[in-house]
């Protein structure tokens, strides 16, 4: 993401840029998928909040997409969220990985799975899916999914777009771009869509 932030700070922008929890060089043992990132995203934004009074906008990717969605729902001082690639039930898409992967769907295994994750690392795996934030969301989001994503499906980004209760929202389908390569595929047409968006 330095590309961005450095682009992102060229045109004028305050930007963090952080690690979420157990990721990169963030503290850390377990990754929780939402349920206690949202808590962290709301200390950054207090430190935001009393360096400057501007608004604040977050944006994130695939679980990031996520943790942002989850963070709009419970922390309204956030203004606007870009959101892409990400899903809509963590239940869905741990069964989906699994299938990918293992070449088959045993879907008790993932269930306990999930719940031995949370028993592991304290929080309950039965969180709130992103698809259910989206329905407490009332700020702009701006969500983008590739077409040819075989890691998570665009059908679960547009469930979470259909569930958004936003009034100002829009959806940008990516053409040719899988998970990994969505702002490749996208090129400068598509960061003028979202460098619109947040303008």
């Amino acid at each position: 993401f330095s590309s961005l932030a450095n682009r992102m700070l060229d045109s004028g922008y305050n930007l963090l840029a952080i690690d979420l929890r157990a990721h990169g060089i963030s503290d850390g043992t377990y990754c929780t998928f939402g349920a206690k990132e949202k808590e962290d995203i709301s200390m950054f934004v207090d430190f935001l909040k009393s360096e400057n009074k501007l608004p604040i906008g977050i944006w994130g990717r695939s679980l990031g997409g996520a943790v942002a969605l989850q963070s709009l729902a419970t922390d309204k001082r956030i203004s606007f969220g870009i959101i892409e690639s990400t899903f809509s039930s963590f239940d869905n898409i741990c069964k989906d990985y699994f299938e990918k992967y293992a070449g088959f769907r045993l879907d008790f295994l993932v269930d306990f799975a999930i719940w031995r994750t949370g028993y592991l690392a304290n929080f309950n795996a039965d969180i709130e899916h992103p698809k259910e934030s989206c329905a407490r969301i009332t700020q702009q989001v701006f969500m983008a999914h590739g077409c040819e994503d075989d890691f998570i499906s665009m059908h679960y980004g547009k469930e979470n777009f259909d569930a958004l209760a936003s009034k100002q929202k829009e959806f940008v389908e990516v053409p040719l771009a899988g998970h990994a390569n969505l702002w490749q595929a996208g090129g400068e047409p598509y960061f003028q869509k979202v460098f619109a968006f947040i303008h």
